[in-house]
């Protein structure tokens, strides 16, 4: 049975969300290109990605878990991740679980990887600048 108690050497003080710098990990999930049709889509695909990110980095282990834990997420960090403001019901909107999940299980999960990779390993000039559906690669 997993515990409850954190890692030995991790930090259990609480993060202020608004001071973090996130400006790097927005652009580089930005980068990643959409296969929605963009008309009528409420939701930006980097803010889908970077809910989806925050929710898993706090606790969510699957993808019903991930739109619950979205709907934590505090209002000034969905701003920043740029969330769309719902004037109607005075604050930012979250997605629903049923986006998440559809949107999540379209993308090609081979893009972020090459771009995170690319990000923490800049050196890597060997790897393929883009990745199509079934994984094939075009061009260095």
């Amino acid at each position: 049975m997993p515990s409850c108690q954190p890692c030995p050497g991790m930090s259990t003080e609480p993060i202020d969300c608004e001071q973090l710098d996130i400006s790097s990990l927005l652009a580089m999930l930005g980068e990643i290109p959409d296969p929605r049709n963009t008309k009528g889509a409420i939701y930006s695909l980097r803010y889908i990605l970077s809910t989806s990110l925050v929710s898993t980095m706090t606790g969510a282990k699957h993808l019903s878990e991930i739109g619950r834990w979205a709907m934590r997420i505090p209002q000034p960090l969905l701003a920043r991740l740029g969330a769309p403001y719902g004037h109607f019901l005075g604050r930012y909107r979250v997605p629903s679980e049923k986006t998440i999940r559809r949107v999540l299980q379209a993308i090609d999960i081979a893009v972020p990887f090459l771009m995170v990779c690319r990000g923490v390993l800049p050196a890597t000039a060997d790897l393929p600048r883009q990745v199509g559906r079934g994984g094939r690669t075009a061009g260095p």
